[in-house]
């Protein structure tokens, strides 16, 4: 993930947080660094509200398809 794409992924959370309070997207990758990039934008969007918060990122594997990677952020109770 470039800088500017984690930018763009910072933005989107933050603006998810800000308007629904929580984030749920899809990383476009489920290799161990677009992960780690993701989860640093999530924290970084947090960051940018105000707010901690909870990252967790879950593989699914459909029958059918190629696995993908779920981000899931929401504020820390």
């Amino acid at each position: 993930m470039n800088p500017s794409s984690t930018s763009t992924l910072k933005d989107d959370i933050a603006h998810a947080l800000r308007t629904s309070g929580r984030y749920v997207g899809e990383i476009d990758s489920p290799l161990t660094q677009r992960r780690v990039d993701a989860q640093w934008a999530a924290h970084l969007a947090g960051r940018a509200v105000g707010v901690r918060v909870n990252v967790s990122v879950h593989e699914e594997r459909p029958a059918h398809g190629s696995p993908r990677a779920i981000l899931r952020v929401s504020p820390r109770a």
